[in-house]
C-alpha cells in the first residue's frame, strides 16, 4: 500500500484551505463592512416609503372628501345668505321696521305703535339682541296672519310675550281687537363699546 498523502499533495490541501478559509474570511468582511449596513439602510427605506404611501393615501382621501364637498358648495353659499338674512351682520333697524310695516299691512292690521330698544350683547353667544315692541289693531283673523307672518320674516324675530284687548262678551270674530307684542331681533354685529 502507497502512502497518497505526499508533502506535495498536502501543501496543496492547506493552499485550497487556505485559499478557501481568506476567501470566507473576505466574504464574511464584505457582509460585514459592506453589505449589512446597505441592507439596515434599505429597511429603513422601506419603512419610510411605507409611511410615505400611507400619508399619499391619507392625503388622496382628504382630497376626495374636499372634492365632494367642493360639490356643494353652491348650496352652503345659499344657506349662508339665507343664515345671514336670519341674523344679519348689521343692526339694520330701518330696514327692520319697513319690513315690520309691510308685514302689517299684507295682513291688514294697523301699527299703532313700533318701537326697538337699544342692542344688547347676548351672553355665550356670537350675536347681539335688539328688543322690539309693536302694537297693531285689527281683527282676530287680521292679528292671527299677523303674528303667522312675523314667524315668516326674512330676518328672525323672536316672540317673547303677546297681549289682547279689547274682546268680551258680544264680541265676534270680526270685532277690532288690540294687540301688543314683545319680540328681539338679532344681529351678528360686535358692539361698539361707548367711549
Amino acid at each position: 500500500m502507497t502512502d497518497t498523502t505526499s508533502p506535495t499533495s498536502l501543501l496543496k490541501n492547506r493552499t485550497v484551505i487556505i485559499t478557501l478559509v481568506v476567501t470566507i474570511v473576505v466574504i464574511l468582511i464584505w457582509l460585514v463592512a459592506f453589505f449589512l449596513p446597505q441592507g439596515s439602510k434599505l429597511s429603513k427605506l422601506n419603512t419610510q416609503e411605507q409611511s410615505l404611501q400611507l400619508k399619499v393615501k391619507a392625503g388622496q382621501a382628504k382630497v376626495a372628501q374636499l372634492k365632494s364637498e367642493a360639490l356643494h358648495t353652491p348650496q352652503l353659499q345659499a344657506m349662508s345668505r339665507q343664515l345671514n338674512s336670519y341674523v344679519p351682520s348689521s343692526p339694520g333697524t330701518y330696514t327692520y321696521i319697513t319690513t315690520m310695516s309691510n308685514t302689517a299691512a299684507a295682513a291688514k292690521v294697523t301699527i299703532v305703535s313700533l318701537g326697538l330698544g337699544t342692542e344688547a350683547e347676548t351672553a355665550g353667544a356670537t350675536f347681539s339682541s335688539i328688543p322690539c315692541s309693536v302694537s297693531v289693531t285689527g281683527t282676530y283673523d287680521q292679528l292671527l296672519a299677523f303674528i303667522q307672518d312675523i314667524y315668516g320674516l326674512p330676518r328672525l324675530t323672536q316672540i317673547n310675550s303677546v297681549s289682547f284687548s279689547g274682546g268680551g262678551t258680544g264680541t265676534n270674530r270680526g270685532t277690532v281687537l288690540s294687540m301688543s307684542a314683545s319680540l328681539t331681533i338679532f344681529t351678528s354685529a360686535k358692539i361698539t363699546p361707548a367711549a
